[in-house]
């Protein structure tokens, strides 16, 4: 029998199903969503409501869920669909989520409904410096912190897992819903960006089924929630993951094209390569700094760039 404590897992999707668009910050949470939901339905000891912006035919609804549409933008609204309710798992999309209206106004919601646990929309890593689409992330921390200030009124954690291990088979699919995605490391065609002096900077990946499973284990877990739920799967540094790509991938030594990286100044940028054959046109990409930057980039197996 299901628990009496029903699990509301909460979606925002302008559609009943899971958009069919490449995969991007936006349609990653609602893929990590149908990953939790699975992990949870295997327990079979929770009722699961997903709560979404549009409404769904009964044969549409997974078995052993229940749907219901509501209003993001209405207080009143989401408190009434959440009575009763014991721990709620936002998958909403920050970059669909202007000022974080919608996540915000669920917290508010989840505090009036008496809801106990809850769960913003992280899944990724800590740090977000950089990272101007993960921005809200940050926004609300600070509300979460803020709404529990001088008293606790809802107990929450984030889930943060690092880098999806499944990224590094990309293009080929690992997961049962996240999608592949290419990152900085391209297995497939043997070549990698690293920038050099940081060779040695650490990076955690989790598999997407292993962060589902502790997501689910934590629903269950009986003691208070820490503030920061890490997952850390596998910890390695740039340089090791580019070394299993060149054990697994195998390396190349009659190319000696590799990236070039040229300044706004045509000023070229010390790099460890012999020649280079750069495309018409290439394109212009911005760092943080918003200094522009081109990149010429031809095939070649592993290879790093020094930063300005």
């Amino acid at each position: 029998m299901p628990s009496p404590a029903a699990l509301g897992v909460c979606l925002t999707s302008s559609s009943s199903k899971t958009p069919k668009i490449p995969a991007s910050t936006d349609a990653l949470h609602l893929e990590v969503a149908r990953e939790v939901i699975d992990a949870l339905l295997a327990t079979g000891k929770h009722e699961i409501t997903i709560l979404s912006r549009t409404p769904v035919s009964p044969e549409s609804v997974a078995p052993g869920t229940l749907w219901r549409a509501v209003d993001y933008s209405n207080k009143e609204d989401l408190t009434s669909a959440l009575v009763g309710t014991h721990t709620v798992l936002s998958f909403i999309q920050l970059l669909s989520d202007p000022d974080n209206h919608s996540q915000k106004t669920l917290i508010d919601a989840c505090i009036a409904a008496g809801v106990k646990r809850f769960a913003p929309s992280e899944y990724a890593s800590a740090g977000t410096n950089h990272m101007p689409w993960w921005s809200g992330k940050e926004a609300v921390r600070r509300y979460l912190r803020a709404v529990n200030t001088p008293a606790a009124v809802l107990e929450y954690t984030l889930f943060q897992p690092g880098l999806f291990l499944d990224y590094l088979a990309s293009p080929y699919q690992t997961a049962t819903h996240v999608r592949p995605l290419d990152t900085v490391f391209d297995m497939q065609n043997r070549r990698a960006i690293v920038v050099a002096g940081h060779e040695d900077a650490v990076m955690t990946f989790t598999s997407a089924r292993d962060l589902a499973a502790v997501v689910a284990l934590t629903v269950e877990h009986p003691g208070r929630w820490p503030e920061v739920a890490g997952i850390k799967g596998n910890r390695v540094t740039f340089s090791e993951v580019v070394k299993m790509g060149e054990m697994i991938r195998g390396m190349d030594k009659s190319q000696t094209n590799s990236f070039r990286l040229y300044s706004s100044h045509s000023h070229l940028i010390n790099l460890p390569i012999t020649t280079y054959n750069p495309k018409p046109n290439p394109p212009t990409y911005h760092t943080h700094s918003h200094t522009p930057y081109t990149l010429h980039l031809t095939h070649f197996p592993f290879c790093s760039l020094s930063p300005n």
